[in-house]
């Protein structure tokens, strides 16, 4: 995986732990707006004005790439494809958030996995 590649905006729209699936709507899903300079802007909602501004690296090891916030071990990257970025969170107990990069948001939402 290029690490430009998770350079977009993604938007969240399922989260998930294995028994269990949150769907999130447009207004309530939370977006990572991944820029080439190594800074994020986080947005918990799409209706809130509240932002946080991180460092991000992609780092890899023999379990994968995992996504480092702040210098953090914060998630693994399960996948990165067609749009999509699955992210398990490092100390979730597996929790998973899925993301669709924009474009593949607003015209595939009724398909994403």
């Amino acid at each position: 995986m290029d690490n430009n590649a998770i350079i977009d905006t993604w938007i969240g729209y399922k989260m998930s732990n294995g028994e269990r699936e949150d769907l999130k709507e447009e207004k309530d899903a939370s977006r990572w707006t991944f820029q080439a300079d190594g800074t994020v802007t986080y947005q918990l909602a799409n209706e809130t004005k509240d932002k946080l501004q991180r460092r991000w690296k992609i780092q890899y090891s023999e379990d994968g790439p995992s996504l480092f916030i702040n210098d953090v071990e914060t998630y693994r990257i399960i996948t990165l494809e067609n749009g999509i970025l699955i992210l398990e969170s490092i100390k979730g107990d597996g929790i998973r958030h899925f993301y669709a990069n924009e474009q593949t948001y607003h015209q595939q939402r009724d398909q994403l996995p």
